[in-house]
């Protein structure tokens, strides 16, 4: 059976479609996080492990625990530093990162202790307190070439005694491949 060859697209629809569907992915106003505050002070989500001794010295406390994916049961080996933890899991690699210390920062220089809509401004997101899920916000991380679609960021919130919500933990994590 022959098909017909398909009726050329008028420019006019091109036009319209280009209109509709922006030629980049992602705009730089978009309203996700850059792959680049995927980092707790010096330590990057999914660092290899042997980076984050070097790094970081002697932690306080490890703890050996599990976890388990479609790849099955896997060893974690939890790491306590002064200011925030690391989880080291599959491949050696760091796949969570946590504090709850106004001495750790993102990249950006968010750190615990500030407003909403101060979070919001450094990592440049749009409409934050609309996208609150009870205290958490977990805002999409921006595509790129760093980390795939597992990577994510919670910022968790806590109302002050003066009702203004403050940021009290940042989590990091990457459970992907």
């Amino acid at each position: 059976m022959h098909l017909p060859d398909p009726a050329p697209v008028p420019l006019a629809a091109l036009v319209a479609l280009s209109v509709v569907l922006p030629l980049s992915a992602q705009k730089p106003d978009s309203n996700c996080v850059h792959q680049s505050e995927l980092a707790l002070g010096p330590v990057r989500l999914a660092a290899y492990v042997p980076d984050v001794p070097e790094t970081l010295g002697r932690p306080l406390r490890e703890h050996r625990s599990s976890s388990e994916d479609d790849g099955g049961q896997y060893d974690v080996l939890q790491l306590q530093y002064k200011g925030f933890e690391v989880d080291i899991g599959r491949g050696h690699r760091v796949e969570r990162l946590a504090t709850t210390s106004p001495g750790t920062s993102l990249p950006s220089g968010t750190r615990v202790g500030m407003t909403l809509a101060e979070t919001a401004r450094r990592l440049r997101l749009h409409g934050a307190p609309e996208h609150l899920r009870g205290d958490t916000l977990a805002p999409m991380i921006c595509w790129g070439d760093d980390y795939g679609p597992e990577a994510a960021l919670r910022l968790i919130f806590r109302p002050t005694s003066g009702g203004e919500r403050r940021l009290a933990k940042i989590e990091l994590t990457n459970h992907g491949p």
